[in-house]
C-alpha cells in the first residue's frame, strides 16, 4: 500500500491524492463533489446539491451563492427565487396603498339616518 498510496484517493472527491492539494478535505481541490458538504449560502442545501451553475432566478448569480431561506428585500420571495434581491416589487408588483375604506353597510345606515333626520345621539353611534 506505501507504494501505491498516492494514487488512491482518502477524501473520495475524485482527484488521486498524488495530485490533489489537499488530500483529507474533499472540498479541494473541487466544491461541487457529492462528497463535499459545503453550504456558502447557508441554506441547508450543500453547493453540490445547488449546482454550480445552477440560476433559477436568472439574476446572474448562482444559487449556491443565494439563500433559499433569506430575503434580503422582504418581498415575501427567498433570494433564490428572486430576480431583483435589493428590489421588493420584483418579482411581484408592489401595490399602491390602498385606503381604508368605510362598511358600505355602515355608510349605508349612516346616509338613512342623515335622510330620516335622525337625532344627533344616533348619527354618533354610527360613527364609532
Amino acid at each position: 500500500r506505501q507504494d501505491l498510496a498516492p494514487l488512491f484517493d482518502d477524501d473520495a472527491d475524485g482527484t488521486i491524492d498524488l495530485n490533489d492539494p489537499a488530500p483529507d478535505d474533499p472540498c479541494i481541490p473541487a466544491a461541487f463533489v457529492a462528497v463535499c458538504d459545503r453550504d456558502t449560502d447557508g441554506d441547508g442545501a450543500t453547493d453540490y446539491e445547488e449546482g454550480e451553475t445552477a440560476d433559477g432566478d436568472g439574476d446572474g448569480i448562482p444559487d449556491h451563492l443565494e439563500s433559499s431561506i433569506l430575503d434580503t428585500d422582504e418581498d415575501g420571495v427567498p433570494d433564490q427565487d428572486d430576480p431583483d434581491d435589493g428590489d421588493p416589487c420584483m418579482p411581484n408588483a408592489c401595490a399602491p396603498e390602498v385606503p381604508v375604506l368605510h362598511s358600505p353597510v355602515r355608510i349605508l345606515v349612516l346616509g338613512l339616518l342623515l335622510a330620516l333626520g335622525a337625532s344627533g345621539a344616533a348619527r354618533r353611534t354610527m360613527r364609532g
